[in-house]
């Protein structure tokens, strides 16, 4: 039965969180150093595909291969890789085109979206809290923002948002993709090929293969692709998809002060209570998701993905 107190799957998002907010970072500063995002997602790519293809060939020995029938015919193993492809795409030229903070402001709007998922696919109630809190998400994100449009890129703001969306629908999936190794070299493997086919119809955004490249993409592979991918893999069986979204926020904080203490200007007090206002309404939407009817449903809508 899965719970959200599971303290190993509890712990398993909160450090994906903050490794996601590391990997904001590295890939920022790997395209001021010239750097394309191609370049860095391809990299991501080719070395969590050799990763979760040995870590498969060395668990067949222990465990039951998963049938390829079995991994084709679950349709959350597409949805997963998908999903994850454009989330890469969507979020790193967000990235690339304005501050990792205000990047991360937009990406941080996904746990909401994950209530829209329930409501479509559960028929879960939209309730007068649910609908208060996201009104104070988005003021919270005016408020982060600062005092103008003039301080960020609205392009990049808006990709940030669809990748919002896409990574709502990645976590959402990973509860319900198939649980093996397998399923997981498959995941990456569909979104390495739409990264790839993408690249192919833009080659003019390819950088040369220099060393910065392949030392910011090797980096960005261990800490956006290996271990989050990991660790939220783990947490995903043990906790519910609005509680991991709730606690991967903790990518907001230190992607936003990292972000300020490298590039600056020092945040105003509004930017400050904005931040506390948003975490403060994901806060209270994990705890209205959270009631005992709320995770009784959960846990048999999961038990039922799993027969």
């Amino acid at each position: 039965m899965i719970t959200d107190h599971n303290t190993r799957g509890t712990w398993g998002a909160l450090i994906a969180g903050c490794i996601f907010g590391i990997n904001s970072i590295v890939v920022k500063i790997g395209t001021l150093h010239g750097v394309s995002i191609l370049n860095i997602l391809l990299c991501q790519y080719a070395l969590a595909l050799v990763w979760f293809n040995a870590k498969r060939l060395r668990q067949r020995s222990g465990h039951p291969p998963l049938s390829i029938h079995t991994l084709l015919k679950n349709p959350y193993n597409w949805v997963a890789g998908i999903a994850g492809g454009l989330t890469g795409l969507l979020y790193y030229a967000a990235i690339a085109l304005t501050k990792p903070s205000i990047a991360a402001l937009g990406l941080f709007q996904y746990p909401w979206m994950l209530v829209i998922l329930g409501v479509l696919f559960y028929r879960e109630r939209i309730t007068f809290r649910v609908i208060t809190i996201t009104g104070l998400v988005w003021a919270g994100t005016i408020l982060s923002m600062g005092l103008g449009p003039h301080r960020f890129n609205i392009l990049g703001l808006l990709l940030s948002l669809l990748a919002a969306g896409t990574f709502a629908i990645y976590l959402w999936s990973l509860q319900r993709v198939s649980p093996s190794s397998t399923s997981q070299a498959f995941i990456v493997l569909v979104a390495a090929i739409i990264t790839v086919i993408f690249a192919l119809m833009h080659l003019k955004l390819l950088s040369r293969l220099t060393n910065a490249a392949l030392f910011f993409g090797g980096l960005s592979a261990i800490l956006g692709q290996v271990l989050t991918f990991e660790l939220l893999s783990f947490a995903a069986k043990r906790i519910s998809s609005t509680t991991m979204a709730t606690l991967t926020t903790t990518e907001l904080v230190v992607a936003v002060g990292l972000s300020w203490a490298i590039w600056g200007p020092s945040p105003h007090i509004e930017q400050i209570l904005g931040l506390i206002l948003m975490f403060s309404s994901i806060i209270w939407l994990k705890r209205q998701k959270s009631s005992p009817a709320v995770d009784a449903k959960n846990s048999l809508t999961q038990g039922k993905s799993h027969l």
